[in-house]
């Protein structure tokens, strides 16, 4: 029996959760959160930590943390926008809008009236994009908003997305159109600042909600064709100034250049002047080195050579003088025996010679008187001369022949 209620109670439960199992189970994704409103109480509560959680047969309503806004024509149109000359415009672009996941935050919208979040985004957040575009676009003309105020337009508009519009005032201004030349009086808004040097704000309608933007992007701005015209007409003119202008600062710049080149090859040429004159500067100075050196060289070896030559005539002078010192002594010593002998053998060799060659008589033929007597009478006459002649010429050298009897060591003189 109680295997038959088991059986009957597993049945009921299978059937049970296959008719209500989507109202009892609910996973939340990831970059979501689920607000649930219960039954019969029509309590609110809200489930932001991703998983899978008990869905109580209650109503859910699923919000993305995070959604991307696009005005690109396709998912939302264009964002309108009306220059301050009267330009009628269109934006093109995107911005990302992050919600709040509180319980209170969820509350608060619903008590504002929004029923979902699709509902915040098309009555809260498209209609503040709305009123900053409007309000951007009397701050400049479609032209400025083309090129030179492009940034202020994109950085000023997110300003004012995020913090609320400007409070502005009407100013009014005449100028000149540069296209046709002729005057026009055109208002637009200027920004107000408080004391602190901060833009005044209207009432921001985002405030105390939690939501915020960023990655603000303005894709495009899409112009009347009659803007267009005007652009294109104020694009070719600024060229043509633009190209004007380079091709004055392009004639100035050549001949700048010219100038510069002109300087330049002067400048070369002088610099290779100055070239040729450091290097015969320096060719002289070296000359002028290597003939001093040279001639220091020779003073050098002049002075060595007057060095040498004094000291070879000191030499001489110390030969001359050693020589004549020795001669002198040994004269002194002999009594000059070598150079007498030599003088008197010459000589008597000289009277023999003279002798010999005579072909005269020496002596008479006829002898009268005594000969041969007598002591000392010479046989020959001849005889006798030449011993005359050999007594004169050893008398003339103080020569004596005798040979000195005493071999006692004492000078001899040889005059005697």
């Amino acid at each position: 029996m109680f295997k038959k209620l088991g059986i009957y109670g597993t049945g009921i439960g299978l059937i049970f959760v296959f008719f209500f199992g989507s109202q009892l189970l609910s996973t939340v994704e990831k970059g979501t959160f689920e607000v649930r409103q219960f039954p019969v109480t029509g309590t609110i509560d809200v489930r932001n930590t991703p998983g899978t959680w008990c869905k109580c047969f209650a109503t859910l309503d699923i919000w993305k943390k995070s959604k991307t806004f696009k005005f690109d024509g396709k998912e939302h149109s264009l964002l309108p926008v009306r220059f301050n000359d009267g330009s009628a415009s269109h934006v093109k672009g995107e911005v990302r809008v992050e919600f709040p996941s509180s319980l209170s935050a969820v509350n608060n919208f619903l008590e504002m009236g929004y029923a979902n979040q699709h509902d915040v985004m098309e009555r809260l957040v498209y209609p503040h994009l709305l009123r900053v575009m409007r309000l951007q676009g009397n701050f400049m003309t479609a032209k400025e908003s083309y090129n030179q105020k492009r940034p202020d337009f994109d950085s000023n508009s997110f300003d004012q997305l995020q913090f609320g519009v400007y409070k502005t005032k009407t100013q009014t201004v005449t100028e000149k159109d540069i296209m046709t030349g002729e005057d026009r009086t055109r208002e637009f808004k200027i920004v107000l600042y408080g004391e602190d040097g901060e833009p005044l704000r209207e009432q921001n309608p985002l405030e105390g909600t939690g939501i915020t933007f960023n990655a603000y992007v303005i894709e495009s701005i899409k112009y009347p064709d009659v803007v267009n015209e005007q652009i294109e007409a104020q694009r070719k003119a600024i060229m043509e100034v633009e190209t004007a202008i380079a091709e004055a600062k392009k004639s100035e710049q050549d001949a700048k250049t010219i100038k510069m080149e002109g300087e330049a090859k002067v400048m070369t040429a002088r610099y290779e002047k100055e070239q040729e004159k450091v290097r015969a500067t320096v060719e002289a100075e070296k000359r002028k080195q290597v003939a001093t050196l040279d001639a220091e060289k020779r003073l050098d070896v002049a002075k060595l050579d007057k060095l040498a030559a004094e000291q070879y005539k000191e030499e001489q002078i110390l030969k001359g003088q050693g020589e004549g010192e020795r001669k002198k002594l040994v004269m002194q010593a002999d009594g000059a025996l070598q150079q007498k002998l030599a003088a008197w053998v010459d000589v008597n060799t000289k009277y023999a010679a003279a002798i010999k060659g005579f072909q005269g008589d020496w002596v008479p033929r006829l002898v009268m008187g005594n000969t041969g007597e007598g002591k000392g009478a010479s046989a020959s006459p001849a005889n006798d001369l030449i011993s005359l002649f050999t007594a004169k010429t050893a008398g003339d050298i103080s020569l004596s022949m005798d040979i000195p009897r005493s071999n006692h060591k004492h000078k001899t003189d040889l005059t005697k």
